[in-house]
């Protein structure tokens, strides 16, 4: 049940994405008592987590199947990059998954590519 989506995200920025879960006919779902888990790596395979999102799961009255995905810049400023021997920017390609658990049951719901943007201000 898992979508793709590539982020793009600034090294050294607050970054936030608001999605809502929805189940295969498009409602959304209600995610209480989910609790949200994700990871950025190099590779799917690579041992080393670089970061872990955190979550805000909205008010499922008011917002049903809405969840905040949030990196904070302490934590995007901490992962290494490619180093470019140009003037220009080099991105730097990562790989991610978003998933969730509720009574034992995991489901993944979003994957993809992070592709961040090196920091020049700091």
């Amino acid at each position: 049940m898992s979508g793709q989506y590539s982020m793009s995200i600034s090294q050294g920025s607050d970054f936030l994405l608001a999605i809502t879960i929805k189940d295969s006919s498009g409602t959304p779902i209600d995610l209480t008592g989910h609790s949200f888990r994700g990871q950025i790596r190099k590779t799917a395979s690579d041992p080393l987590v670089l970061a872990d999102f955190s979550f805000n799961i909205l008010d499922q009255v008011s917002s049903t199947g809405r969840v905040d995905v949030i990196l904070p810049s302490t934590d995007s400023s901490t992962i290494i990059l490619e180093t470019s021997k140009s003037a220009g920017r080099k991105i730097t390609t990562f790989t991610y998954d978003i998933e969730s658990e509720d009574s034992g049951n995991v489901v993944r719901w979003l994957e993809g590519l992070v592709k961040m943007s090196p920091e020049v201000t700091r």
